[in-house]
């Protein structure tokens, strides 16, 4: 079962259980708090969508899963700015496995336009929109966010090592150009 069906679930429960507590028991304190919960999910749902599991499959490297928790957002401008970004952030990273290279630097560059907090997720974003950029043969923008993505001094020994490959075809780029 996904994620918005699950709350769908429990929003029918609280709505139902609101409903008995002002019919059925006469209990005005029950309604109106089952009410409330089941108004706080429905605004939740609106302005969370289903992104961290989209986050979480990603994490897992379950790619078709990722997609679908993102293909059920709708309205990504409905998200509220936060989860925008990771909204794109997600995308992104989505289109990047499936080879949209240019696509993907778009939704990686609204990511970073609505703001990602994780050092980790600065990092993994602008060493993508570097390799984007790379594989497009612009250079400047390559370079431009390799340096960006060294600046957020990256822990995980993965980042390190494709900034270190990045870097590398970067400079044999730049010096065959002089030559």
């Amino acid at each position: 079962m996904n994620f918005s069906r699950f709350k769908f679930i429990i929003i029918v429960i609280l709505l139902a259980i609101s409903l008995a507590g002002f019919t059925f028991w006469a209990n005005l304190y029950v309604g109106i708090m089952a009410l409330l919960l089941a108004l706080l999910m429905i605004y939740s749902h609106f302005k969370q969508g289903n992104i961290v599991p989209a986050l979480m499959a990603l994490r897992n490297g379950n790619i078709p899963a990722a997609e679908q928790a993102l293909a059920s957002i709708k309205r990504p401008d409905y998200l509220s700015k936060r989860y925008q970004g990771y909204y794109y952030f997600a995308s992104g990273l989505v289109d990047f496995y499936h080879k949209r290279i240019a696509q993907g630097c778009e939704n990686l560059e609204k990511a970073l336009t609505f703001g990602l907090k994780n050092k980790t997720e600065l990092s993994i974003t602008h060493l993508n929109i570097a390799q984007g950029a790379y594989m497009q043969k612009d250079y400047e923008k390559s370079r431009k966010h390799m340096e960006l993505c060294q600046a957020q001094n990256p822990t995980d020994l993965h980042i390190k090592q494709r900034l270190e490959e990045l870097a590398k075809y970067l400079d044999q780029n730049q010096n065959q150009s002089n030559s």
